[in-house]
């Protein structure tokens, strides 16, 4: 820690007036930098909570029965896309999420699935991509899908996310190209 001594007299009075300004509005400054540093921060919590709980899921060996949500069992609605181009940013969301996610585009997206089949609703363009769906592995915590949309292959994995209040919401993340879509069930 330095210490400085400076002696008041009129000529330097000035001097350490200006100091005092200016070191108080760095402070402010820095704290304003470090609160918004926070706000940041606890908006990706709340994807990056959703999205290593799912994927965590994924790797944990199961026991006997299947207790994982279904991909055919709800219509999930989206709540993000995130692209691998700009490095795992969101770069849409659902209009539920739009003010955690300023800079992103609003969509509206609903999955479906039933017996094999796979539909994607774009609802503000009115528009259906469609595709198939099998299952590659399943476990009591996760189930892993083959998908195909449009003629583009990806993966699509359906769990639980729970909450620190114990809630647990069904949850289904969808890997197409450079693009992960994350849904909840309705």
């Amino acid at each position: 820690m330095v210490v400085y001594f400076v002696c008041i007299n009129p000529t330097n009075r000035n001097l350490i007036e200006d100091y005092w300004s200016m070191t108080v509005e760095n402070i402010f400054y820095s704290t304003h930098k470090k609160i918004r540093r926070l706000f940041i921060m606890l908006k990706l919590y709340k994807l990056g909570l959703l999205t290593i709980s799912a994927l965590g899921f994924v790797f944990l060996a199961g026991c006997s029965g299947n207790n994982a949500p279904q991909i055919d069992e709800s219509t999930w609605a989206i709540t993000t896309i995130q692209s691998a181009e700009a490095e795992g940013q969101i770069v849409a969301c659902s209009s539920d999420d739009s003010e955690v996610f300023e800079n992103a585009i609003e969509v509206n997206f609903e999955c479906t699935a039933e017996e094999g089949e796979l539909s994607l609703i774009d609802k503000m363009e009115d528009k259906t991509y469609t595709g198939s769906y099998s299952l590659l592995s399943s476990n009591r915590e996760s189930s892993i899908y083959k998908i195909t949309l449009d003629g583009t292959e990806g993966t699509a994995v359906s769990s639980s996310t729970t909450y620190n209040d114990g809630n647990q919401i069904p949850t289904l993340i969808v890997s197409l190209g450079d693009y992960t879509l994350n849904f909840l069930a309705e």
